[in-house]
């Protein structure tokens, strides 16, 4: 078992589990995970409709990837991104503001800039 990766099958089980109504910390003891780890899953990629919970394990799936890959450390950013980060600290931006600021550019984290 992967600790890091929830598998589309743990997370078929979490929806199930979720669904007839388990309590988080009894969904991850039934399927051998930390227990943070279900509550952190179910708000993270889970809606509820009508009042009723709508976990889908494929559309989570497809929800964590992008997310995932902006978690990897960017060892080399583009001039265009330090000119961008450059010039907003020069104008007083604190680097979490920076990094918050929605941009075409892959921004890095504010840990990144104030490194």
């Amino acid at each position: 078992m992967n600790c890091h990766l929830l598998s589309i099958e743990e997370r078929s089980c979490i929806r199930k589990y979720y669904v007839d109504g388990l309590s988080c910390r009894e969904i991850a003891r039934l399927i051998g995970r930390n227990a943070g780890t279900v509550p952190r899953e179910i708000r993270r990629n889970c809606a509820r409709m009508y009042g009723i919970p709508a976990c889908y394990p494929h559309t989570a799936h497809k929800k964590y990837l992008p997310r995932r890959s902006c978690c990897h450390r960017g060892i080399f950013h583009s001039q265009e991104v330090i000119d961008c980060i450059n010039g907003r600290l020069k104008a007083t931006w604190s680097p979490e503001q920076i990094a918050r600021v929605p941009c075409e550019l892959k921004m890095p984290g504010w840990r990144t800039i104030y490194r």
